[in-house]
C-alpha cells in the first residue's frame, strides 16, 4: 500500500488524451499488508520477487509512501480518489465514496484508456461505476 499512493499521481497525469501508440500503460497492484521490505528490488535478499522485480524496474519504484487511512476499504476510496478520507467521506468500512468526489480510474476511462479491476472492491457501487 505505501508503495501505490503515490501512482494516483503518475496516473492522474496520464489522463491527456493522446494517440494510442503514445499512451503509458498504467498498472497499479495493491496488495494488503504488504511493506517494501517484502520485496527483492528494494533490496531484501531472502524474499524472491522477480516478477515483481521486473515491474519495478521497468516502472516505477516508491519507496516513500504512505496511506493515508489504514483501514482497508477507507484505504481503497483513498487510492481510488487522491484524496484523505475526510475529504471523499469514506473514513471507516461500508462508507460511501461522496459522489462529488474525483475517481482516477474514471478520469482515466475519459480520455479513452480501457480500464480494469480484478480483486478485492469493498467500496460502494461496482467497479464498473467508479471507471
Amino acid at each position: 500500500m505505501k508503495l501505490l499512493l503515490p501512482l494516483l499521481c503518475i496516473a492522474w497525469s496520464a489522463t491527456t488524451v493522446a494517440a494510442a501508440s503514445d499512451r503509458a500503460n498504467v498498472l497499479i497492484l495493491i496488495a494488503d499488508d504488504q511493506m517494501l521490505a517484502a520485496l527483492g528490488c528494494a533490496g531484501n535478499p531472502a524474499i524472491d520477487t522477480p516478477h515483481l522485480d521486473r515491474l519495478a524496474g521497468d516502472g516505477v519504484l516508491f519507496t516513500r509512501c504512505f496511506s493515508p487511512n489504514p483501514i482497508c476499504t477507507p484505504s481503497r476510496a483513498c487510492i481510488l480518489t487522491g484524496q484523505d478520507s475526510w475529504i471523499n467521506g469514506c473514513v471507516f468500512f461500508g462508507e460511501p465514496i461522496r459522489e462529488s468526489s474525483p475517481l482516477w480510474p474514471r478520469r482515466l476511462a475519459q480520455a479513452g484508456y480501457d480500464t480494469f479491476f480484478t480483486g478485492k472492491w469493498h467500496n460502494d457501487g461496482q467497479p464498473s461505476t467508479r471507471g
